[in-house]
């Protein structure tokens, strides 16, 4: 097993450093760890969110910056901790990207067991209405980011040969 996780961080490395398309990939690198932070942030916010809505009187007070950046601290260890980063840069790697919503399902996926396994291990009960709301709204933001993050990706091709500029569609306007 952790031969696989050696292997697939040496691949990672490869995939960020060496290549014909180095830039791209450093491009891509960069879109992940972008998608990462926000997904972060995204569930600070939802689990602040949650605090309102279950009423719990410690958080109403008290919506500071260093709030909000602790919790967010706090999810980024925890998804290093539950392995959900390892796991989305492996399918990053790995999934095609021909289909346009394939990553973001596996990762609103990745998402739902990575924080199922969070809150087993903290001793919660997996079906608990809380933690379910917790999330589903943190997939529901992993597929949001996700999904604007692979059209991101895309945006390098697309500016370089816009829809409608094939030659195919030039030969039919003349």
């Amino acid at each position: 097993m952790l031969r696989l996780i050696v292997r697939d961080v040496i691949a990672l490395a490869a995939w960020i450093c060496v290549g014909e398309d180095r830039m791209s990939k450093r491009r891509s690198f960069a879109i992940w760890v972008f998608e990462i932070v926000c997904e972060a942030v995204g569930t600070c916010l939802w689990i602040t969110a949650a605090a309102f809505i279950y009423a719990d009187p410690g958080l109403h007070n008290d919506l500071s910056f260093r709030l909000i950046f602790g919790i967010s601290a706090f999810v980024l260890i925890e998804f290093a901790l539950t392995g959900y980063l390892l796991t989305t840069v492996i399918s990053a790697l790995y999934l095609p990207r021909r289909q346009r919503f394939l990553y973001p399902l596996v990762s609103g996926g990745l998402y739902l067991v990575h924080s199922g396994i969070f809150f087993v291990a903290v001793g919660n009960h997996i079906l608990d209405k809380h933690n379910l709301f917790i999330q589903v709204g943190g997939a529901s933001i992993s597929f949001a980011v996700t999904l604007v993050g692979d059209r991101l990706r895309g945006l390098p091709e697309l500016i370089a040969r816009p829809p409608g500029s094939d030659d195919n569609t030039m030969e039919l306007l003349r």
